[in-house]
């Protein structure tokens, strides 16, 4: 998870969501940023299914100091 926040640093991400336009409207699950990651995730545990992929996402994402994230509730 390291590496490919540091490929695709949040920097990246954000000017990607705001160069296409699909910033989400109000709080979802996964926040728009979130799911890009998610969706590079799934690339990297082609073999697992969501709820494992968004566990890998959760549980090894390198946060910032001080940086807190959680699901929304569903």
């Amino acid at each position: 998870m390291g590496l490919l926040s540091r490929t695709f640093t949040p920097e990246l991400v954000h000017l990607a969501i705001k160069e296409t336009g699909v910033r989400q409207e109000r709080t979802k699950a996964l926040p728009s940023h979130l799911v890009v990651y998610f969706t590079l995730t799934m690339w990297l545990f082609t073999h697992l299914g969501y709820g494992a992929v968004l566990r890998e996402l959760v549980e090894n994402f390198p946060l910032r100091k001080g940086e807190l994230w959680r699901p929304a509730r569903l």
